[in-house]
C-alpha cells in the first residue's frame, strides 16, 4: 500500500514514476530483513528546463524514493535535491529549478504522511493534521 500511496503522491506533483525491481533480492539471505521498493521519479518539464540551462546536469533531475517496510508500517526516504546538487543548487538560474524540485518532493512526502494519518470521523476525538 505504501508504494501505491507514494506513487500517487509523486504523480499528483507532476512526476513520472518508474518502479525499479524490488530489492528484496538484496537482503543478504536474511529472512528477517524488511521489504524495500525503489521508485525513480522525473519531471519532464524540469528536465527540459535544466537541458536548456545546463545539459551536463540533466541526469540530476531524476530522484529516487525508497519505501522500506518495517514492523509498524513503512519508512519513506526521498532524494534531497540540495544534497544532490550541492553548491550548484545555489547558482542562478538553477537555484529556482532546485527550489521547485525540492518543494514538490516535500509536497509529495507530506501527501504520503497525511494519507497515513488516521482521521477520525468522531468529533470527540481530536485528530489534527498540520500542513
Amino acid at each position: 500500500e505504501a508504494v501505491q500511496v507514494t506513487t500517487a503522491a509523486l504523480q499528483a506533483e507532476g512526476f513520472l514514476v518508474t518502479p525499479l525491481q524490488y530489492t528484496s533480492d538484496y537482503t543478504h539471505n536474511d529472512t528477517r530483513a524488511p521489504d524495500y521498493a525503489v521508485l525513480d521519479t522525473c519531471d519532464p518539464m524540469l528536465l527540459k528546463r535544466v537541458m536548456g540551462t545546463r545539459p551536463d546536469l540533466a541526469l540530476q533531475t531524476t530522484c529516487r524514493a525508497l519505501i522500506h517496510g518495517n514492523e509498524t508500517g513503512a519508512t519513506l526516504c526521498i532524494t534531497d535535491p540540495y544534497q544532490t546538487w550541492q553548491e550548484r543548487a545555489l547558482l542562478a538560474p538553477l537555484s529556482a529549478i532546485v527550489a521547485e524540485l525540492n518543494g514538490r518532493l516535500w509536497s509529495a512526502y507530506l501527501r504520503v504522511v497525511l494519507a497515513a494519518v488516521p482521521i477520525s470521523s468522531d468529533p470527540a476525538q481530536s485528530n489534527t493534521a498540520l500542513v
